[in-house]
């Protein structure tokens, strides 16, 4: 019995100083990362909520309203992976020792991203319960599996887009107006899509203004593929990294 109460003892202070210390794992990975951003997107997906919210008590045309939605959940998304991808190791003060530790630049990629995509998923997900509130139940094809798409393909893309574009150019602001800068190019050149199909597949805001598009899942299928080799390509660009500090030739 008293053994049982002295391991009870070690335990919840054992808990308790493991989870203190993935907070602060987590907090320095935000501070890395700016979290400053995070709170400007917060205030970013508050406005549109309240622009949406003013356009349905104003009887605004429904298509608009749609349109707003779609846009929040694709084009926004990818716009805020961009901020945000650019940033997850280029501004590291760290960076060198990350490189040279055993946990590896690869996996504090990985869990920054994984950060990253919790939280906007979560801002996301608050964002569609808002507008299913106001009355807003899209259409009949735009099932939950396809609003995720909507929202997770764009994210995937850019945020990977954005942390290639930084680690080559050794800047994060470089990478993250990369990567919006081609997503705006995507948009002002909507009609070129149009009048050129063969390249329709690779419009990222395809759900704007095509919702109901034939080729709606193979062009998130191969915006999928384009963000695996880009992947591969972050994976060897820092492979590279580990060897150049290492001495180890690859």
């Amino acid at each position: 019995m008293k053994v049982s109460r002295r391991l009870g003892a070690v335990r919840a202070p054992t808990l308790s100083l493991l989870l203190g210390a993935q907070f602060r794992l987590a907090w320095y990975h935000l501070r890395v990362m700016r979290w400053y951003v995070l709170f400007l997107v917060l205030l970013g997906f508050v406005g549109a909520a309240l622009v949406l919210r003013l356009m349905v008590w104003i009887h605004y045309p429904l298509i608009y309203q749609y349109e707003l939605c779609r846009f929040v959940l694709e084009a926004g998304a990818g716009l805020i992976a961009c901020m945000l991808g650019s940033t997850v190791l280029v501004n590291d003060p760290a960076l060198e020792l990350l490189i040279a530790s055993r946990v590896g630049c690869w996996k504090i990629i990985l869990g920054r991203v994984l950060l990253i995509w919790l939280i906007l998923g979560v801002m996301n997900a608050c964002f569609v319960g808002w507008t299913y509130a106001l009355g807003l139940h899209y259409s009949s094809s735009d099932t939950p599996w396809r609003l995720f798409c909507m929202w997770f393909v764009p994210t995937w893309l850019f945020t990977l887009l954005a942390l290639i574009a930084s680690l080559f150019s050794r800047h994060s602001a470089m990478g993250g107006v990369l990567g919006a800068l081609l997503l705006l190019l995507e948009l002002l050149m909507k009609d070129f899509f149009l009048n050129y199909t063969v390249l329709l597949p690779f419009f990222v805001p395809l759900s704007i203004w095509f919702p109901d598009s034939s080729i709606w899942w193979s062009s998130r299928a191969l915006l999928f593929g384009i963000g695996i080799l880009i992947a591969i390509g972050v994976r060897l660009r820092i492979r590279r990294d580990e060897a150049l500090l290492s001495a180890i030739p690859l």
